[in-house]
């Protein structure tokens, strides 16, 4: 299958509009990240409780240094056999861009959250090694009227 050269246009033209839209976004504006995971089948579990126990605190004091406004994890009722539905989502609503994309790491606070950094790193390693794909994306929240 080829892409006819209008077509290519129009996506492009899609694409550029939906990156402007977010670039043109009042500075002050929340900046959301969505990050889809898919998980080695039968690990999701596991890999919640890795992120739960490792990823987690160090997300939860970026909310209480103002860096992130509210976090929210989300995983398919029923799974498909679609290899495109991810097996898990988190969405964190940054206080802006700025900080989205700034290069402070959060595992500066891991010395001060966990008792054997060790540990922490090694599980971390475990986590990533049960990720096949993960994908991170900016979306927008669109309010819908009542109406």
């Amino acid at each position: 299958m080829t892409i006819k050269p209008v077509w290519l246009l129009f996506l492009t033209l899609l694409v550029s509009s939906e990156t402007l839209a977010q670039r043109n976004a009042p500075p002050d504006a929340p900046f959301i990240l969505e990050h889809s995971y898919w998980i080695q089948p039968g690990q999701t579990a596991r890999f919640i409780e890795l992120l739960n126990r490792n990823k987690m605190p160090l997300l939860r004091r970026e909310i209480t240094e103002g860096r992130i406004l509210w976090m929210r994890m989300t995983r398919p009722r029923l799974r498909s056999s679609d290899s495109s539905q991810p097996d898990l989502r988190l969405t964190i609503a940054w206080r802006d861009s700025v900080v989205a994309w700034d290069d402070v790491d959060p595992s500066r606070f891991v010395s001060a959250l966990y008792n054997d950094p060790q540990t922490q790193s090694r599980e971390e390693v475990e986590r990533e090694g049960l990720i096949l794909r993960r994908s991170d994306m900016p979306v927008q929240e669109v309010m819908i009227s009542r109406e």
